[in-house]
């Protein structure tokens, strides 16, 4: 993950861009990092690990095959996959906010509107 994922944040252009880049740099790793975690109690010998190799100490079991398959496919997907998953991030950042936030504002804007006239009518009283 190290060797893809940090130049690819250096290789942004763009302020808000490459800040953007440096946020999802913290999220990106996480499915390949939970993976290793599950795979790696696997490997411990924890839970329904099947032994594949036993020469004495050294036993290799499915767990560690899951570990060095879950490295290889973190390779890949971050390799091919860091621009796509970086324009979902961007998408459900900014433009999944605003059409929530419009959709908000169109369900509260008959409350607003009352309310203001309301507080006009009182400040207009209190001219009087």
């Amino acid at each position: 993950m190290s060797w893809v994922i940090g130049p690819w944040t250096n290789s942004q252009n763009g302020e808000q861009n490459s800040r953007d880049a440096r946020v999802f740099r913290q999220i990106a790793p996480l499915p390949i990092l939970a993976w290793g975690a599950v795979a790696f109690a696997k490997a411990s010998g924890v839970g329904d690990a099947a032994t594949l190799i036993d020469a004495g100490v050294f036993e290799v079991n499915s767990g560690h095959v899951e570990l060095l398959v879950a490295a290889g496919t973190g390779y890949v997907a971050y390799k091919y996959l860091m621009d796509p998953a970086f324009s979902v991030y961007k998408f459900l950042k900014y433009k999944s906010k605003t059409a929530a936030v419009r959709s908000v504002n169109k369900l509260i804007k008959p409350f607003r509107v009352r309310a203001c006239s309301e507080s006009l009518k009182q400040t207009d009283k209190e001219k009087r």
